[in-house]
């Protein structure tokens, strides 16, 4: 057995004591009731129903500016693509060949 490998299996196992250790922790934090099995929330911020609103209304109105805004861009490409095409094509045969 190489070094590389030798070494590759202690890091493995070194990663498994530490999580048997972790997991033997925790139940017996949860037998004598020292500390919760479930971690808080923590820094999160909690939205009220009033902000959850307001931020819908605000992305609905940011989805239909977008909305309008494609359709327009499609609108002007289905337009202007023909109109550069015969425009190419008189300049094309502006010219006597």
């Amino acid at each position: 057995m190489g070094v590389a490998t030798k070494h590759l299996l202690d890091k493995i196992d070194r990663i498994r004591a530490k999580g048997d250790q972790r997991r033997a922790d925790r139940i017996h934090d949860a037998r004598f009731a020292t500390a919760s099995l479930y971690k808080t929330a923590g820094k999160c911020k909690v939205f009220t129903p009033q902000e959850v609103a307001a931020a819908k209304e605000v992305y609905q109105q940011k989805l239909q500016k977008s909305r309008i805004k494609h359709k327009i861009i499609w609108i002007l490409t289905i337009i202007l693509t023909p109109v550069c095409f015969y425009l190419g094509y008189l300049f094309l045969f502006m010219f006597d060949f």
